[in-house]
């Protein structure tokens, strides 16, 4: 059993040597990790904070994305968790504001094959609505139903001011427990 493993990585580091060869790399040895220094962020590393940003945007809205793994990989990478923090409830909550302005002004367009909703995912989201309020888009974070919650809260016209504020918390809530939770349980000790 070890010595396949053994083969498979060798045919997989000789796939890497092929593949670098071809993308013109003019590598000619197997495949080998990056220094880890050459990782560490650096006094004004902005890059990795627009990365978290936009990819929490695109999570937030139709797209599938998922922020929480970049954001644990960030914090790995030694980046600031506050930081971290905001980067990422900004974006995904900006992004909920794309679904809010989709069931603002879109909904006329329900039918058609391109609308990003089904009919079970609204009547979800409508009925969670229906039962707690404004107060449901404090859910907006949970998979599947929050971003319909976002598009209902459009469809209802909640004052954007409002649903703004309830979203931006409740995904900061999602962002400070991931975090909270890789931080509290040492994933990342040295």
């Amino acid at each position: 059993m070890a010595a396949r493993r053994r083969m498979d990585l060798v045919s997989a580091s000789q796939d890497m040597t092929i593949l670098l060869a071809w993308c013109g790399t003019g590598r000619e040895r197997p495949f080998s990790p990056p220094d880890p220094s050459a990782l560490e962020p650096g006094p004004v590393d902005v890059d990795p904070y627009l990365s978290l940003f936009t990819v929490a945007f695109l999570a937030a809205t139709l797209l599938p994305a998922y922020s929480e793994i970049l954001l644990v990989g960030l914090l790995a990478g030694g980046h600031d968790p506050l930081a971290l923090w905001a980067w990422a409830t900004a974006g995904n909550t900006l992004g909920a504001s794309v679904n809010w302005l989709l069931g603002r002004y879109l909904l006329a367009f329900r039918e058609r094959r391109w609308f990003p909703f089904k009919p079970d995912q609204l009547e979800r989201a409508q009925g969670w609505f229906q039962h707690w309020g404004v107060w449901a888009l404090l859910m907006a974070w949970a998979p599947i139903v929050g971003d319909a919650l976002t598009f209902i809260a459009g469809l209802m016209r909640v004052r954007f001011d409002l649903f703004l504020l309830l979203t931006a918390i409740g995904k900061g809530a999602r962002y400070a427990i991931v975090l909270g939770l890789t931080q509290g349980v040492g994933i990342f000790a040295s």
